[in-house]
């Protein structure tokens, strides 16, 4: 059932969305190896694929950036979030500095009772795949974190993000040949790709709700499917209401590997001032549900 918030569409003018070049390149190149791969099946190439976007999604793009840089669920030190923000750029999902203003962009618009249609659910899911996969908006990007806007590293990273896949295709080549490249790079890619958009589309029309948002176009949803499955990111009613919460889960059955890789880096003493729901991280809207009022005062309690 589709959240009655979604029915809040601004009216979109000519041009405000327009086809992108570059991801018509660059995703119509990753759905081909992912139709491609099953005719080069390889066992030890598809498992490789499978491991490392757990990996670059879980540590790299729910971690690292999602949690760690964008809402500052935790503080690391300059390395670790190299290291992270890199693994979230070999998730092919764009540059960290372009990453930040859509997703800045994103939230100021469905923070709000209306915004453009580019940023709601309430049109079909096939126009929200097109629009994701071969389009961009052109209006007025948010701002982000000034220091990293600056930051070389950064910088380099956003004009390079899709050449970084360029020495993983060549050492994949080298060492299995056009199986290794289409399941160890193409289809994993895709599939962190794809997999991104279909769990954003999903938490945010399908699944229940905790927390309600008196004010906000989109809540999202709590998806007992792609819950997990999404690294945790599937919790998304949850994460709208303490969007600086390093867990996204709240329920005993709300599993969050997010949150287990934020466990295991902060025992390893890589991240510390860990955030949580539980610790009193913010929560975004003074919503008056059954909900929110018990878990405040359980805070208070505390």
């Amino acid at each position: 059932m589709r959240p009655s918030a979604h029915g809040l569409p601004l009216p979109q003018a000519d041009g405000e969305v327009r086809l992108s070049v570059r991801k018509v390149l660059w995703n119509g190149t990753l759905l081909a190896c992912l139709l491609a791969a099953p005719a080069f099946w390889s066992a030890p190439a598809a498992a490789f694929g499978a491991v490392t976007a757990a990996v670059v999604l879980c540590f790299g793009h729910s971690v690292g950036f999602h949690r760690g840089v964008i809402h500052g669920a935790f503080r690391m030190g300059p390395r670790t979030e190299r290291v992270l923000v890199y693994l979230a750029v070999l998730a092919g999902l764009g540059g960290p500095l372009g990453m930040m203003r859509m997703h800045n962009t994103r939230d100021g618009h469905q923070n709000r009772p209306a915004a453009p249609d580019y940023y709601t659910f309430a049109h079909s899911a096939a126009k929200d795949a097109a629009w994701f996969l071969f389009h961009e908006h052109t209006g007025a990007p948010a701002s982000i974190d000034a220091t990293r806007a600056a930051d070389p590293w950064y910088r380099f990273f956003e004009a390079t993000w899709q050449l970084q896949a360029v020495p993983w295709i060549v050492g994949l080549a080298l060492w299995g040949g056009l199986p290794w490249v289409l399941w160890g790079w193409g289809a994993r890619t895709a599939i962190c790709v794809l997999g991104h958009w279909f769990v954003n589309y999903e938490a945010h029309t399908r699944g229940y709700r905790r927390w309600t948002m008196p004010g906000s176009g989109e809540e999202g949803r709590n998806h007992l499917l792609f819950g997990a499955l999404a690294m945790g990111e599937g919790w998304h009613n949850n994460h709208h209401a303490w969007p600086d919460s390093a867990r996204f889960g709240v329920g005993w059955w709300e599993l969050d590997p997010g949150w287990y890789a934020v466990r295991l880096l902060r025992a390893l003493g890589l991240v510390w001032d860990v955030k949580t729901w539980e610790a009193g991280a913010t929560l975004r809207s003074t919503a008056s549900s059954t909900g929110v009022a018990t878990l405040r005062d359980a805070l208070v309690a505390r």
